[in-house]
């Protein structure tokens, strides 16, 4: 069941996070009916937004990150089991991304998306470390995610919570230093 919501949560999704959810879909055997398009309205997931979803004839299905879910849709204190908090957290842990399924304000359960260190990159940042470059990420990840990630790819440092506007504004910062490689 918790797939086959993820599937109409990603339908018109475009982001690597959506897209990954349909390819597993389809290598898995689970499909949708095309018609589950007719007259809905998609929520497209933006930076701004954190969530996607899908909506038609009273059925919200959203997929997204857990604290704007349960501001933008109601999800209550008491149908938010403290299972789901340690669900989020295992996964975060394991360096993925954790995307809450909900149904009409009901959480279905959790997808583990699995962010992965492109390959190459590890030995790149050390060969930077020994010019004396420090390698930051920014990232609006969640934060325990981030930490994972950065703490495997050995990076210097990580800037949490980073818009486009805040990452703009550390480039501007470096830029004027002259600690800035392009």
């Amino acid at each position: 069941m918790l797939a086959q919501y993820a599937v109409i949560a990603s339908l018109d999704d475009n982001t690597p996070e959506g897209k990954s959810i349909l390819s597993l879909a389809t290598t898995k055997g689970i499909h949708v009916d095309d018609t589950l398009r007719d007259g809905a309205t998609f929520q497209e997931f933006t930076t701004q937004t954190r969530m996607s979803g899908y909506e038609r004839d009273g059925l919200v299905v959203m997929k997204g990150a857990v604290m704007r879910l349960r501001r933008m849709h109601s999800i209550v204190d008491k149908r938010f089991h403290p299972i789901w908090m340690n669900m989020l957290i295992f996964v975060s842990k394991l360096g993925g991304t954790p995307l809450v399924v909900i149904k009409n304000a009901e959480i279905l359960g959790v997808v583990y998306l699995k962010d992965t260190i492109k390959e190459g990159l590890v030995e790149r940042f050390a060969r930077l470390r020994a010019m004396g470059i420090k390698t930051i990420m920014c990232t609006g990840d969640n934060p325990l995610t981030a930490a994972t990630i950065a703490q495997e790819a050995v990076l210097m440092a990580s800037l949490l919570n980073a818009n486009l506007k805040i990452k703009l504004m550390l480039s501007n910062k470096s830029k004027r230093k002259e600690k800035w490689l392009p």
